[in-house]
């Protein structure tokens, strides 16, 4: 079985996320690993203010940290006027739009499980909160 270098890694990195338009969207607790992984978005919450981010200019530059390739993200990324739901994972959309839209591109679990939200509430990701790696 073969590897990737470092190289190729950060450039794969380089070339699909940090330097294309890539767009945060947020998922439901009915979400699952398994819905995500083959691309299934029916559970992404699209009920706020506006379209998914967009959030790769925001990114650093592809870097080894712990023997992967890994970009993170800089800047807070902020969702307005929420309805009541629980969110449990992101994912990095190839689309602004909604959940008729796009191809996933990474997703990962948000960072300490789930958060709960109020209706009419700004749901946040801190900086440095998506991190995407490749082994």
């Amino acid at each position: 079985m073969g590897n990737l270098s470092n190289y190729m890694e950060e450039d794969v990195l380089d070339t699909y996320i940090v330097d294309t338009d890539v767009y945060l969207a947020i998922f439901d607790n009915n979400a699952t690993e398994a819905k995500l992984e083959e691309g299934n978005i029916e559970d992404e919450i699209t009920e706020y203010d506006g379209n998914r981010p967009l959030c790769n200019m925001d990114f650093t530059d592809p870097v080894q940290q712990n023997g992967k390739a890994t970009a993170e993200s800089q800047a807070e990324i902020e969702y307005e006027s929420m309805p009541a739901t629980t969110i449990k994972f992101m994912a990095l959309m190839t689309t602004d739009g909604d959940a008729e839209d796009g191809e996933i591109l990474f997703w990962m679990p948000l960072d300490g499980g789930e958060e709960e939200i109020t209706e009419g509430n700004k749901a946040s990701v801190p900086a440095g909160d998506v991190v995407v790696d490749l082994d």
